[in-house]
């Protein structure tokens, strides 16, 4: 994932947007148990190799 997004200038405020409107699909999308509760913590593991700090 990092050599995918190095130098793309993800920011933060970019990942909490994504954060953001990935689950609001996933409720809009009637994905609801597991699948719902794992995503945020999934999401977080790959946001260092994703987000940069600029």
């Amino acid at each position: 994932m990092k050599p995918i997004h190095e130098g793309l200038g993800i920011s933060d405020s970019d990942w909490d947007v994504f954060v953001t409107h990935a689950i609001a699909t996933l409720d809009k999308l009637g994905v609801q148990g597991k699948e719902r509760e794992a995503f945020p913590t999934a999401a977080a593991s790959l946001k260092d190799d994703i987000a940069e700090n600029v």
